[in-house]
C-alpha cells in the first residue's frame, strides 16, 4: 500500500511541530523519520498513520491506483509505540484472541505466540504482571505478525534488552519488501533497513 502525504503540518496551540511535509512511500518500501527526543517524529508518525489529523495538508493511501476508503483503513494498519496501551487485565492468550477479532494474524495459538515473542510460559499470565520489555515484545509480536500492508513503528526497541533488540532486528528483516514500513527513531540500528530517511528538523 502506498502513502502520499501532501503539504502536511501539525500545530499545537500556536506552535508548529512540523510543516510543509510532502512525501511518498511506495508500496512495500520503507521510510525512517529521525530526530532528537521531543522533536516531533512521533507526532509525524501518528499523522502518517492517520491516528492524528494534520492541521494542514492531506495523507492518502492507495492500493495500486485505487484510493483506500478512510473507514477501511484501520484494517490495513499495524502500529507500535512505547506509549501505546494494551489491556493489562487480559492474559497474553486473551490479548491474542482479542486482536484476532480485528485482524488476521499469522500464528496458530497463544503458546506459539508466546514462544515467538520470547515470553516463555507467559500466555496465561495477566499482562499487568509483565515487565516493560515483555509488554513491548507482545506489542511488537502482534504488529509484526498481523496480516496488514502497513506497519508503523515508533522507537520499536524501547524497553528491550539486547536480546529483545536482536529479535526485533531479525524479524523486521523478514518483512522488508512485503509491507510498507515507516519507523520513527533516533537509533540508527532500528531503521538501518530503511530505503528513505528524513530528518524532522528539516521541516521545522
Amino acid at each position: 500500500m502506498k502513502i502520499e502525504a501532501s503539504n502536511i503540518g501539525k500545530r499545537f496551540n500556536r506552535d508548529w511541530i512540523f510543516k510543509n511535509v510532502s512525501l511518498s512511500v511506495e508500496s512495500c518500501s520503507s521510510l525512517a523519520i529521525t530526530g532528537s527526543n521531543g522533536s516531533g517524529k512521533s507526532t509525524l508518525l501518528q499523522v502518517l498513520s492517520s491516528l492524528t489529523v494534520p492541521t494542514t495538508g492531506t495523507v492518502l493511501f492507495f492500493n495500486d491506483t485505487q484510493k483506500v476508503d478512510d473507514s477501511d483503513l484501520y484494517k490495513s494498519i499495524s502500529f507500535v509505540s512505547p506509549y501505546q496501551e494494551i489491556i493489562e487485565e487480559m492474559t497474553l492468550s486473551e490479548l491474542l484472541e482479542f486482536h484476532r477479532s480485528f485482524k488476521n494474524i499469522r500464528i496458530e495459538n497463544s503458546a506459539e505466540f508466546a514462544a515467538y515473542c520470547g515470553i516463555n510460559k507467559g500466555q496465561n499470565k495477566e499482562i499487568r504482571y509483565f515487565s516493560s520489555g515483555m509488554k513491548q515484545r507482545a506489542k511488537l509480536g502482534l504488529a509484526l505478525l498481523s496480516d496488514t500492508p502497513l506497519l508503523f513503528l515508533d522507537e520499536p526497541t524501547s524497553n528491550l534488552d539486547k536480546q529483545g533488540s536482536d529479535w526485533y532486528l531479525s524479524e523486521i528483516k523478514k518483512l522488508i519488501g512485503t509491507k510498507t514500513i515507516v519507523v520513527a527513531s533516533n537509533i540508527p540500528e532500528e531503521y538501518a533497513f530503511a530505503e528513505q530517511v528524513m530528518r524532522i528538523s528539516d521541516y521545522q
